[in-house]
């Protein structure tokens, strides 16, 4: 009998120092056997990959196993450069991924039997993002998955919260996305939308408003969105920001007038 004893987070980032964070630890009723070896059979994406092997630690006779599918999965991940207005899917630099576990044996313990048969048994199912994990940090995806659901989280960076920028700059934000939604386009805005970023404006007055996403999202995805002052003025000129009525803002919203604006990941939410 095949036991699954630790396995990896949801999602983690794929790249670390030494891998541990997308070990599997198994144990096995039939570890004691000839040529024992534990075995994972990879998928990325819905499609088989490959199949590894690994035998037993037979010190003191524990008899676990340890695999790693961290180098494999590395192969598979890149990076996506934020290139479109709107939100954007990183396809490239975020996966899914399917492991089925199983055991390899003759099923004797003297090897008499000599047919070495594959059994397969539990999958487990995550997601690796292109990210890296030091033995300093303290990883828990929670902390990223960012939507309305999840409360307050972190976008993908190591940039300061507060950056200084020029009105005809772009900049971008990633994350990991927690709620996935269908793409909106057209006037008036629905009266709630589940996922959007809102921008806060100040200056003369303070004024916010909500960009809505074109595309269609996924609740498991790294996204993207460009957030420069050049950016969200254009995602207005597209007709793609909206105030709190449901009407969309046309025009420059973030102007030499401005001090500072906000942006955050939130629901949208006619005022009544």
């Amino acid at each position: 009998m095949l036991s699954i004893l630790s396995q990896p987070l949801e999602i983690e980032p794929v790249y670390s120092i030494d891998g541990s964070n997308l070990s599997c630890v198994l144990d096995s009723t039939e570890s004691g056997n000839y040529a024992f070896r534990y075995v994972q059979q990879i998928g990325i994406n819905g499609v088989t990959i490959t199949t590894t092997r690994v035998a037993p630690n037979i010190e003191a006779g524990l008899g676990k196993g340890v695999l790693q599918p961290n180098r494999i999965m590395e192969d598979f991940l890149s990076y996506d450069k934020h290139i479109t207005q709107g939100f954007q899917t990183d396809d490239n630099s975020f996966v899914r991924y399917d492991i089925q576990f199983g055991e390899e044996s003759d099923g004797t313990l003297d090897g008499s039997n000599g047919d070495y048969i594959i059994t397969l048994g539990p999958t487990i199912t995550g997601y690796v993002w292109n990210g890296t994990l030091q033995y300093a940090d303290s990883y828990t995806f929670l902390d990223y998955l960012v939507g309305p659901s999840a409360g307050t989280s972190s976008f993908l960076t190591n940039g300061p919260d507060i950056q200084e920028i020029q009105l005809e700059e772009s900049a971008f934000v990633y994350w990991l996305n927690a709620i996935g939604c269908t793409g909106f386009t057209g006037a008036p805005a629905p009266t709630t939308f589940p996922l959007a970023m809102q921008v806060t404006v100040y200056g003369t007055t303070t004024e916010t408003y909500w960009i809505l996403p074109y595309n269609n999202i996924s609740d498991r995805e790294m996204t993207s969105l460009a957030v420069g002052p050049a950016d969200i003025n254009e995602l207005a000129d597209q007709g793609h920001v909206y105030d709190d009525t449901g009407a969309q803002e046309f025009g420059p919203i973030i102007t030499c007038d401005t001090t500072k604006y906000e942006i955050k990941i939130t629901d949208y939410e006619v005022a009544s």
